[in-house]
Protein backbone atom coordinates (compact mmCIF):
# COMPACT_ATOMS: atom_id res chain seq x y z
CA UNK A 1 0.00 0.00 0.00
CA UNK A 2 1.30 3.54 -0.81
CA UNK A 3 1.82 6.42 1.65
CA UNK A 4 -0.88 9.43 1.41
CA UNK A 5 0.57 11.76 -0.74
CA UNK A 6 2.55 14.45 0.78
CA UNK A 7 0.29 16.98 2.34
CA UNK A 8 -2.72 14.93 2.42
CA UNK A 9 -3.32 15.21 6.51
CA UNK A 10 -3.46 18.88 5.68
CA UNK A 11 -5.84 19.02 3.11
CA UNK A 12 -8.27 16.41 5.06
CA UNK A 13 -8.18 19.11 8.03
CA UNK A 14 -8.56 21.79 5.54
CA UNK A 15 -11.30 20.20 3.46
CA UNK A 16 -13.17 17.74 6.21
CA UNK A 17 -15.25 21.04 7.33
CA UNK A 18 -16.56 21.43 3.92
CA UNK A 19 -16.66 17.70 3.16
CA UNK A 20 -19.09 17.00 6.23
CA UNK A 21 -21.45 20.60 5.55
CA UNK A 22 -21.73 19.29 1.97
CA UNK A 23 -22.66 15.42 3.38
CA UNK A 24 -24.92 16.45 5.77
CA UNK A 25 -27.04 18.59 2.90
CA UNK A 26 -27.26 14.90 1.08
CA UNK A 27 -28.68 13.61 4.13
CA UNK A 28 -31.12 16.25 4.71
CA UNK A 29 -31.76 15.82 0.86
CA UNK A 30 -32.01 12.05 1.67
CA UNK A 31 -34.43 12.56 4.65
CA UNK A 32 -32.09 12.07 7.01
CA UNK A 33 -32.72 14.59 9.30
CA UNK A 34 -30.48 12.90 12.13
CA UNK A 35 -28.04 12.05 10.74
CA UNK A 36 -28.08 15.42 8.66
CA UNK A 37 -27.77 17.86 12.11
CA UNK A 38 -24.93 15.43 13.02
CA UNK A 39 -22.57 16.20 10.14
CA UNK A 40 -24.00 19.92 10.08
CA UNK A 41 -22.59 20.43 14.13
CA UNK A 42 -19.84 18.89 13.47
CA UNK A 43 -18.80 20.94 10.26
CA UNK A 44 -19.61 23.90 12.34
CA UNK A 45 -17.27 22.80 15.55
CA UNK A 46 -14.39 22.18 12.86
CA UNK A 47 -14.60 25.05 10.30
CA UNK A 48 -14.69 27.07 13.81
CA UNK A 49 -11.79 25.88 15.05
CA UNK A 50 -9.34 25.86 11.95
CA UNK A 51 -11.25 27.72 8.43
CA UNK A 52 -10.55 30.59 6.74
CA UNK A 53 -13.06 33.07 6.34
CA UNK A 54 -14.26 31.92 3.05
CA UNK A 55 -14.45 28.14 4.09
CA UNK A 56 -16.20 29.24 7.36
CA UNK A 57 -18.10 31.29 5.13
CA UNK A 58 -19.23 28.18 3.14
CA UNK A 59 -19.82 25.90 5.60
CA UNK A 60 -22.16 28.35 7.96
CA UNK A 61 -24.29 28.91 4.77
CA UNK A 62 -24.65 25.13 4.02
CA UNK A 63 -25.57 24.72 7.81
CA UNK A 64 -27.61 27.67 7.12
CA UNK A 65 -29.97 25.91 4.95
CA UNK A 66 -29.99 22.41 6.52
CA UNK A 67 -31.42 24.77 9.51
CA UNK A 68 -34.11 26.09 7.17
CA UNK A 69 -34.99 22.46 5.83
CA UNK A 70 -35.28 21.24 10.00
CA UNK A 71 -37.77 24.38 10.26
CA UNK A 72 -35.34 26.62 12.21
CA UNK A 73 -35.00 29.78 10.25
CA UNK A 74 -34.24 31.85 13.42
CA UNK A 75 -30.84 30.02 13.47
CA UNK A 76 -30.72 29.68 9.90
CA UNK A 77 -30.36 33.46 10.21
CA UNK A 78 -28.73 33.93 12.47
CA UNK A 79 -26.01 31.43 10.64
CA UNK A 80 -26.80 33.11 7.66
CA UNK A 81 -25.18 36.35 8.81
CA UNK A 82 -22.30 35.18 10.60
CA UNK A 83 -21.33 33.97 7.09
CA UNK A 84 -22.40 37.53 5.62
CA UNK A 85 -20.07 38.77 8.41
CA UNK A 86 -17.22 36.86 7.68
CA UNK A 87 -16.72 37.35 4.11
CA UNK A 88 -18.92 40.48 2.68
CA UNK A 89 -15.89 42.51 3.85
CA UNK A 90 -13.53 40.73 2.48
CA UNK A 91 -14.73 40.68 -1.21
CA UNK A 92 -15.71 37.99 -1.84
CA UNK A 93 -19.14 38.14 -3.80
CA UNK A 94 -20.50 34.51 -4.33
CA UNK A 95 -20.08 33.67 -0.92
CA UNK A 96 -21.75 37.21 -0.15
CA UNK A 97 -24.69 36.09 -2.42
CA UNK A 98 -25.45 32.72 -1.13
CA UNK A 99 -25.41 34.47 2.59
CA UNK A 100 -27.37 37.22 1.33
CA UNK A 101 -30.07 34.42 -0.27
CA UNK A 102 -29.99 32.41 2.66
CA UNK A 103 -31.37 35.37 4.38
CA UNK A 104 -33.73 36.23 2.28
CA UNK A 105 -34.93 32.26 2.08
CA UNK A 106 -34.69 32.25 6.05
CA UNK A 107 -36.83 35.93 6.40
CA UNK A 108 -39.51 34.39 3.95
CA UNK A 109 -40.10 31.20 6.29
CA UNK A 110 -41.80 33.14 9.16
CA UNK A 111 -43.59 35.56 6.17
CA UNK A 112 -41.20 38.58 7.05
CA UNK A 113 -41.77 39.92 2.66
CA UNK A 114 -40.12 43.31 3.16
CA UNK A 115 -36.64 41.89 4.48
CA UNK A 116 -36.90 39.17 2.29
CA UNK A 117 -37.18 40.91 -0.43
CA UNK A 118 -34.42 43.45 0.61
CA UNK A 119 -31.69 40.05 1.17
CA UNK A 120 -33.15 39.06 -2.05
CA UNK A 121 -32.01 42.18 -4.13
CA UNK A 122 -28.84 42.52 -2.74
CA UNK A 123 -28.17 39.03 -3.57
CA UNK A 124 -29.49 38.96 -7.41
CA UNK A 125 -27.23 42.20 -7.61
CA UNK A 126 -24.14 40.55 -6.79
CA UNK A 127 -25.27 37.40 -8.45
CA UNK A 128 -25.90 39.53 -11.84
CA UNK A 129 -22.18 41.36 -11.24
CA UNK A 130 -20.59 37.97 -11.59
CA UNK A 131 -22.50 36.48 -14.07
CA UNK A 132 -24.01 33.29 -11.86
CA UNK A 133 -26.85 31.77 -13.70
CA UNK A 134 -30.03 30.47 -12.24
CA UNK A 135 -28.64 27.32 -12.01
CA UNK A 136 -25.77 28.81 -10.23
CA UNK A 137 -28.25 30.86 -7.67
CA UNK A 138 -30.12 27.82 -6.40
CA UNK A 139 -28.73 27.11 -2.37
Amino acid sequence: MNPPPAGAEERVAVDGPFVLAHWARVCQRLGEVRSATEHAERALDLVSAQGTALRQAAVVNVVGLINLCRDAPERAMELHCHAYELVSRLGYRFETARALHGMAEAAQAPGDEPTARQHWRAAQELYDAMGVTEVGRRL
